[in-house]
This record gives structure tokens, C-alpha cells and sequence, in this order.
């Protein structure tokens, strides 16, 4: 009975964190995206250093990335169905970054919040090998792109409409034009700048939304499969940033119309309910001062 009345408490505090017109995500969105496609053109025109560009472009797709995830959620619009048009056109010009289609990635990471961590029907289980060696690294980094188009594919395309197979389509043809035009002005350094920074970014998003978030990948249960990281609290505000509020990844899998820079206000308030429901909460640094039940929870 306790945790069902700390779970009520819990949606209805993060009622308080959705529908509002996310103004940062957007501007996000609008530093993130020109910058990563501008990085080339300097470098073409002399104007900046190759390697200072893959570490603008990597950083650039990292954080696109996140506009991406938003979109998927539909928390950038918020309750205001009138600006759902900026929140699918954030999504699309984020996903010309990634390489990764809107559309395809909208039902595979949607399929990872209905089967989180479940090993044959999570689509992103892969992940758990990330760390198990380098070349394991690089077969998670080829599969977690290769899987967005593969799960559509096999999931959607079939029963899809029209509409969003052709949209699909356009996604992907506006995302491999823009990397053939590139590629046309300066081949090899374009090649560099592209593949340098995609495994950047993907081996970054790997780690900070899936890897760290849902180790060790054998709990399930809306509370207890996806777990916060806290540093002392000196970092923890720097850290939280960096890692772009996802090591409060937890308060996203239990609301993800909760915008990402308001996990950690949101975890903040409702804290008590999430250790009464066994979510998994780490601390750097520092013994684990979460209760053992924490895991005692994660087969019911």
C-alpha cells in the first residue's frame, strides 16, 4: 500500500514538469544542428583546424541527440498540440545529424521503454556489451544505428501508412544528400569529419543514455530497470550537465513527457517514492547510502 500511495504522490508532482513549451530544447536544437553541418565548411575554407572540428562535430551530434530523444517524446511541443510542428521539425533537422531518421527511431525507442531490458524484445540490449572490449564496442556502435532502420523495417514498414513510409524516405534522403555533397567538396576530409564524429557521438550516447543508466541489464519493473547516478555534490551540478540531465535517466523512463532539464527537480521532490519502489540510486564517490530493498524489488 505504501508504494502504491508514494507512486500517486509521484505522477502527481510530475504533472508540474509537463505541458510547458520546452524553450530550451529548442534552442538546443538550433545551436547543435548548424553547427555540426557549418564545422565542415570551415574547415573546406581554411577558417579551422581538422581536429578542433571532429571535436565540434561529436560534440555537436552529441547534443543533437538529445533534441532527438525529446522529439520522440513529443515534450518539446508539451501539451500544446498547436506547436507539434516544432516539435516533429526539431526532431527531423536533429535527425539529419544522427543519420538517424525521426520516424524509424520514434518506434524502436519506444519498443525500448515497453520491453526495457527484457533481452530478446528490448531493442537497445545490445548495449550491455559496450565495455566488454573494443571490438565489442564497435559492434555495439554498427548495431545501434543499423537497428533503427531494422526495426522499422520489420516492425512498421509493412503496416505503416503512406505518409510515413515516404516521410521515412525523405529522411533518409536529405541526411545521405547532405553527406554526399560534403563528400563531393572535400571527400577524405569529409569522410574523417563524418566517421570520426559519429563514433564519437554514438560511443558517448551508448554509454551516458544506456550503458551507465541500465546497468546490469537484468531488472524489470517500471522502478527498478532504469537507475540515477548522483556525484558528491561539489560535481554533481557540473556532472549533471555534461551527461545532459540523463543520470536522472529514471525520472525519464517513469515520465518521459518530463522535459530533460527538469529530471533532476522533478527527482528531487519525489526521491522518497523512488527509493520506496526500489529505484536503483548511485553515488559516486561515496558508499551507496540507497537501502538494500532497492534491489530486493526488481522481480516482483
Amino acid at each position: 500500500m505504501k508504494q502504491a500511495s508514494d507512486d500517486k504522490a509521484a505522477k502527481l508532482a510530475a504533472k508540474d514538469y509537463m505541458g510547458s513549451f520546452a524553450w530550451p530544447t529548442v534552442l538546443l536544437c538550433l545551436v547543435a544542428v548548424p553547427t555540426y553541418w557549418v564545422t565542415p565548411i570551415l574547415v573546406y575554407s581554411e577558417l579551422l583546424n581538422g581536429w578542433v572540428a571532429l571535436l565540434i562535430m561529436s560534440l555537436a551530434a552529441y547534443l543533437s541527440y538529445t533534441v532527438l530523444h525529446e522529439s520522440v517524446h513529443g515534450s518539446i511541443a508539451g501539451g500544446r498540440s498547436s506547436l507539434r510542428w516544432v516539435n516533429e521539425g526539431c526532431g527531423y533537422l536533429a535527425a539529419t545529424v544522427m543519420a538517424i531518421p525521426l520516424t524509424a527511431h520514434r518506434h524502436e525507442h519506444l519498443a525500448h521503454h515497453r520491453h526495457t531490458n527484457q533481452p530478446n524484445n528490448d531493442p537497445d540490449h545490445h548495449v550491455a556489451n559496450l565495455l566488454a572490449s573494443p571490438l565489442a564496442a564497435v559492434r555495439v556502435m554498427i548495431q545501434g544505428v543499423a537497428t533503427q532502420y531494422t526495426y522499422y523495417f520489420k516492425h512498421r514498414w509493412s503496416a505503416g501508412h503512406f505518409k510515413q513510409n515516404t516521410i521515412l524516405c525523405v529522411e533518409i534522403g536529405i541526411a545521405t544528400g547532405l553527406r554526399l555533397l560534403m563528400l563531393f567538396i572535400n571527400p577524405w576530409v569529409s569522410l574523417a569529419l563524418f566517421l570520426g564524429s559519429a563514433m564519437a557521438s554514438i560511443w558517448l550516447i551508448a554509454l551516458f543514455f544506456a550503458f551507465l543508466v541500465h546497468k546490469p541489464y537484468d531488472r524489470m519493473g517500471r522502478y527498478v530497470d532504469t537507475g540515477v547516478v548522483i556525484a558528491p555534490a561539489g560535481l554533481n551540478a557540473i556532472m549533471t550537465r555534461l551527461w545532459l540531465f540523463q543520470n536522472y535517466h529514471a525520472i525519464h523512463h517513469l515520465f518521459p513527457r518530463v522535459p530533460f532539464y527538469q529530471y533532476q527537480r522533478l527527482f528531487n521532490r519525489i526521491e522518497p517514492a523512488m527509493r520506496a519502489n526500489g529505484t536503483p540510486i548511485r553515488y559516486l564517490g561515496a558508499a551507496d547510502r540507497s537501502p538494500a530493498s532497492h534491489y530486493s524489488n526488481a522481480s516482483r
